[in-house]
């Protein structure tokens, strides 16, 4: 009976005790791990940029001349390297020049013929002449010889026009470099038959600076036409142009517009730039990328463009505002240059755009924006371990009482 009341009291006691240390630990603050993703952010920028418009464009020699046969003949020598640096004036090819040699020759016999013969005319004119004063011939002998004199005269003109023509055919069996320029592949090797219908035996392109053709569209001519007014009349006030090669890198001699079409053909405009060649970077029949400035410098607000999101609804980026929260904001976006693009609306220099890091927050979520600088190249960007206080934990249902018979 005693052990039993002493049981019981024993139980009340502990489960008394357990009570306390049940509410004592329900009191106490639980904390709890969050986890904040981050985010590369990129600040929009205020910076001065002009619109532009870039084309393809064809590089073209300043002078080529196909350099032809203009007379018949066996090619007999061809004086250079294929490829070379040639001088004005140097003989490049040979055609045989012995039938138009002797051809020359034969004229120029004419020619003293015909001297020979004016000579003799002249005299037999002046004796008609002093006899026709003494009556001592009669006015038809002296009329017959001023028409010989005549023919004389004009037979020598004749003689000496074909004395000319003849040496014109001897120099063509020269082809000589019409100007310092570089030499192409010669399409007739030595010992072969040409003449004015075997096309050209080879072409020259002259060295130095090169002109780069290219087109634009009417719109394009319309907006630079009202930026650059005076840029037909006056080559100088046009429009500044870079030039960048197929391997992207910028071209660095100095470019300029050079001449403007006089029509549109086709809804487009073809200019001509004229590009400094100095260290021969560019050949005739090369492709290059033009990229014409078509508005003057001013100051516009740009971002990178890995942060612009498009969709059926428009274009839109996510910015990160001052509580790190993140906001879905439309923007109206410009021209692209280089990694960056214009925005003509919807956002202020420095507010800070989201460019990586959207795989694991969106529209209202708060982030950790960090640098592309702190990002990891290559990794996904790491989440940012918060601390924040749990809420309390509820207590335990009571416990009854075990009951324990008398």
């Amino acid at each position: 009976m005693f052990l039993n009341r002493f049981a019981v009291s024993s139980l009340a006691v502990l489960a008394a005790a357990g009570g306390l240390f049940l509410t004592s630990g329900c009191d106490k603050e639980e904390t709890k791990t969050v986890s904040v993703p981050a985010v590369v952010v990129e600040p929009a920028v205020e910076m001065e940029f002009a619109d532009t418009v870039t084309e393809v464009g064809e590089v073209q020699a300043c002078e080529t001349v196909r350099l032809s046969a203009n007379v018949s003949g066996f090619l007999t020598e061809a004086n250079f390297k294929e490829g070379d640096l040639v001088k004005k004036g140097a003989k490049l090819f040979q055609i045989d020049p012995a039938v138009y040699d002797a051809a020359v020759k034969k004229a120029e016999a004419d020619v003293n013929k015909c001297n020979a013969e004016l000579t003799n005319k002249k005299v037999e004119f002046e004796r008609q002449k002093q006899l026709l004063k003494t009556k001592a011939t009669s006015q038809r002998n002296y009329d017959s010889a001023e028409m010989a004199l005549r023919t004389a005269e004009a037979e020598l003109k004749s003689a000496e026009a074909v004395l000319t023509e003849k040496k014109v055919y001897l120099r063509y069996t020269q082809i000589l470099a019409p100007f310092d320029g570089y030499i192409g592949f010669q399409k007739y090797s030595v010992g072969n038959m040409v003449g004015p219908s075997s096309g050209a035996l080879a072409t020259i392109t002259s060295a130095g600076d090169v002109n780069i053709y290219f087109s634009i569209d009417e719109l394009t001519v319309l907006r630079i036409y009202e930026n650059y007014p005076k840029a037909k009349e006056d080559v100088t006030t046009s429009p500044k142009v870079k030039v960048f090669l197929q391997n992207g890198k910028e071209y660095k001699e100095k470019v300029w517009i050079s001449a403007w079409n006089n029509r549109v053909q086709d809804g487009t405009f073809r200019i001509q730039a004229t590009a400094k060649n100095s260290e021969e970077l560019l050949g005739t029949g090369m492709y290059v990328k033009v990229n014409v400035q078509v508005s003057p410098l001013k100051k516009r607000i740009m971002v990178k463009q890995a942060g612009i999101l498009r969709e059926q609804l428009g274009t839109f980026v996510y910015v990160v505002d001052a509580k790190n929260k993140i906001e879905r904001r439309k923007i109206v976006t410009g021209m692209k240059n280089g990694d960056y693009q214009v925005v003509v609306s919807g956002l202020k220099a420095g507010e800070r755009i989201v460019v990586d890091g959207l795989q694991k927050a969106g529209n209202g979520d708060v982030v950790k924006p960090i640098t592309a600088q702190q990002a990891v190249p290559g990794k996904t960007v790491p989440a940012v371990q918060e601390q924040k206080p749990a809420a309390k934990a509820s207590a335990p249902a009571p416990q009854k009482k075990a009951e324990v018979k008398k």
